[in-house]
């Protein structure tokens, strides 16, 4: 009987951890080369950094994250204690050029992933 509890527990405790935020969240297609930087606004958000580039260009950068996978926690009163898992989250963003007249000539993606797995006690 005890193990039926404990079981029962564990798997009420147990759940599946799906969130997107930012230029993750965003399933769009990158503005093609010769839009505006107003029509990038429109399309993906506000960019996280805008920087004045010294030939008059702008570069803006859009970033999220993406993480999906599950988790098992153990908490007391609000304070984790132990975190047993497997999730995996990912960094995507898009680096945008504008020329001096406020044009898209260049566009990359950035970022990476760094899947985190294991033991994590008092923290995340």
């Amino acid at each position: 009987m005890r193990v039926g509890l404990f079981l029962a527990v564990l798997a009420l405790c147990a759940g599946c951890i799906s969130e997107r935020m930012g230029y993750a969240a965003l399933d769009v297609e990158p503005p093609r080369p010769g839009a505006t930087y107003h029509d990038a606004v429109t399309t993906l958000g506000n960019p996280m950094t805008v920087h004045d580039l010294p030939d008059g260009s702008t570069e803006a950068v859009w970033v999220g994250t993406a993480t999906c996978g599950g988790a098992f926690e153990i908490s007391f009163w609000g304070v984790r204690l132990l975190r047993l898992g497997n999730t995996e989250t990912v960094t995507q963003g898009r680096r945008l050029v504008f020329d001096a007249a406020g044009r898209l000539t260049a566009s990359w993606p950035v970022g990476e992933g760094d899947p985190p797995w294991g033991v994590v006690p008092f923290g995340r």
